[in-house]
């Protein structure tokens, strides 16, 4: 198979064409990984497979799909399963890394679809929306080059909405992504409540950072973003409840500079902010494509920031 596709490379223009080799997580390390170092010469990336519930609950549950969880709105956001994809994604990039190669996140979804209809009202509503947030922000703060959803249309976990193909709330929180947020990732240094996550990239502007904070909380937080001298601008996507079936309508809008941000429950919020007092070196510039390898150096902390 190698020989073939490296066939298939010399044949047509490389730059077209991608080896990447995917495992799912739940699958046993030992061989896993020595198949990925055996395939070093044919691919260009180190992907991986990512169902939370399967991840976080055991593979024993796999089956069950979101009907593992009691109830499956609050599952999906429970933050105690933020730290399983952690490691999880850790493990990839450090065999990456090792390997010389990238890392995507190629099927990603809060819980496996079967027994097909388990998660509805759950993985198509909000608490999918803000799952899908944390999973982003979190992904790119950790290395991973690419997140995929599983998937686009099709069974209870895609973007769109199987039935109606309407946006679900994961579909509106992935648009929201790449309209605001460049490329160059910067690793915050903030400490929050375990039901409260923050991350920030340079945002499309020059001289701008894009802040998303997600709160699957039942209660409003305030936090203070570093001092700037305009903005911020705030897209607040936010619910009364995890089981809603969209975000509630939202816009844009100025708030007052280096006033209390606030951020409502079961929410994700975009902040956007400008002429910081202590400006990540690597915003001066717009981002509009998508950036090479990041360094292996030393991050070098600043403020709120490390880059």
């Amino acid at each position: 198979m190698a020989r073939d596709f490296a066939s298939l490379r010399k044949r047509y223009n490389h730059h077209t064409i991608v080896g990447l080799l995917n495992q799912d997580t739940d699958q046993a390390t030992a061989w896993t990984d020595a198949v990925y170092r055996a395939s070093k010469n044919s691919i260009d990336v180190v992907a991986f497979s990512y169902y939370a519930s399967t991840v976080a609950l055991g593979r024993a549950k796999k089956k069950y799909g979101c009907g593992a969880y009691a109830d499956a709105a609050l599952g999906i956001v429970d933050p105690s399963h933020r730290s399983p994809f952690d490691r999880t994604l850790a493990r990839y990039v450090d065999l990456a890394r090792s390997l010389g190669k990238f890392v995507w996140v190629v099927a990603a979804a809060p819980c496996t679809h079967a027994p097909e209809g388990s998660g509805w009202g759950a993985v198509d509503a909000v608490a999918g929306g803000l799952w899908y947030a944390d999973l982003l922000g979190r992904a790119a703060a950790g290395g991973a080059r690419l997140v995929a959803r599983q998937t686009l249309v099709g069974g209870v976990y895609g973007l769109l909405d199987s039935r109606t193909y309407a946006e679900t709330p994961s579909a509106v929180v992935a648009r929201v992504f790449v309209e605001h947020f460049g490329s160059e990732v910067l690793q915050v240094n903030a400490a929050t409540p375990p039901h409260l996550s923050i991350f920030a990239h340079c945002g499309r502007g020059a001289a701008t950072v894009a802040f998303l904070v997600v709160n699957v909380g039942n209660r409003t937080e305030s936090l203070m973003l570093p001092r700037h001298g305009a903005g911020p601008v705030v897209l607040s996507l936010a619910a009364s409840s995890p089981r809603a079936p969209a975000f509630e309508p939202s816009r844009l809008e100025a708030r007052d500079s280096n006033a209390a941000l606030r951020v409502e429950p079961f929410s994700a919020t975009v902040a956007v902010v400008g002429r910081l007092a202590a400006p990540p070196a690597t915003c001066s510039r717009a981002q509009p494509e998508h950036r090479p390898h990041r360094s292996k150096k030393k991050k070098k902390h600043r403020g709120w920031f490390s880059h």
